[in-house]
C-alpha cells in the first residue's frame, strides 16, 4: 500500500518506508496511549468503546492508513461482538494470490450458500485472476498492479530498516488474529526482505480477506447493530 501511495501515484510525500510507517504509529499513539500496542486491554473494552475506539483512530481504513490498516485483528475483535466465528471465512494473502479467479469463487460460493454458475466463474479466470497467474506477453508473469517498490533503488534497504520495529509492533497483534480466527492462520516466512512481499508476510503475519455469511443482508453500520448476546 505505501509503496503504491508514495512512490506509484505521489500521495504521500514520505519517500521512506520506515517514517512513513513511524508517522502512522505515532498518531495511532497520539489518538489513545492506554490502548497503543495494548491488546489485552484492548479484548477487554466494552462493545461500544471498542467501536469509537476503532471509529476515532483507525479512521474507517481510508487511504494511506498503513499501520491500522494492517491490525485486521482489531476489526475482526469487534466484528466478532455481532456475528459468530463461523460467519468469516478469513484467507491468508498468500495464498489468495495463489488461487486461481474461478477456484476462488466457488469457494465464496460454498460458504455463503450463493448459485454460481459456470459461465459467472469462467468470466472471472479471465477477469480477476492474480497477477502472478496471469501469462505476460513474454510468457512469464506480469508484475504486481500497483506495486512500486521494485522501482526504489533502495527499497530493500527500507525494507531490512523497518522489519525489526515493525515485527515487534505487530507480534501481539498477530497473536490476537491466531486467536480470533484460527490457529492455523500461523505464519512461517524466511527471514528475507529484499521484496515488499516478504515484508509484508512477516509484518503482517496473515493479510487476510474475510467474508461473512448473511452480511449481505445486513447493510449498517455495525455499530447501529445490538451485539449477540
Amino acid at each position: 500500500e505505501w509503496s503504491m501511495f508514495a512512490l506509484g501515484w505521489n500521495w504521500d510525500p514520505v519517500k521512506n518506508f520506515s517514517a512513513a510507517m513511524a508517522y502512522k504509529l505515532q498518531a495511532l499513539q497520539r489518538c489513545n496511549r492506554s490502548l497503543y500496542l495494548n491488546v489485552s486491554r484492548l479484548r477487554q473494552l466494552p462493545t461500544t468503546e471498542l467501536a469509537a475506539y476503532l471509529r476515532k483512530c483507525f479512521d474507517y481504513g481510508r487511504a494511506t492508513m498503513y499501520a491500522t490498516s494492517s491490525m485486521y485483528s482489531a476489526c475482526l475483535l469487534h466484528a466478532l461482538r455481532y456475528f459468530k466465528r463461523e460467519q468469516f471465512l478469513v484467507l491468508r494473502y498468500e495464498d489468495l494470490m495463489a488461487m486461481d479467479a474461478a477456484a476462488t469463487l466457488r469457494l465464496l460460493s460454498r460458504f455463503t450458500g450463493l448459485h454460481l454458475d459456470d459461465s459467472t466463474a469462467a468470466k472471472a479466470r479471465g477477469q480477476c485472476q492474480p497477477a502472478r497467474l496471469r501469462a505476460g506477453k513474454q510468457g512469464k508473469a506480469d508484475a504486481p498492479p500497483n506495486a512500486y517498490s521494485s522501482s526504489s533503488p533502495h527499497a530493500a534497504e527500507m525494507l531490512a530498516e523497518a522489519a525489526p520495529q515493525l515485527e515487534a509492533v505487530f507480534a501481539p497483534y498477530n497473536a490476537l488474529l491466531s486467536r480470533a480466527a484460527a490457529p492455523a492462520l500461523e505464519t512461517r516466512c524466511p527471514h528475507d526482505y529484499s521484496s515488499i512481499w516478504s515484508l509484508t508476510r512477516r509484518c503482517c503475519a496473515s493479510c487476510c480477506t474475510l467474508a461473512s455469511r448473511g452480511l449481505r443482508a445486513t447493510t449498517a453500520r455495525l455499530h447501529d447493530v445490538p451485539p449477540r448476546a
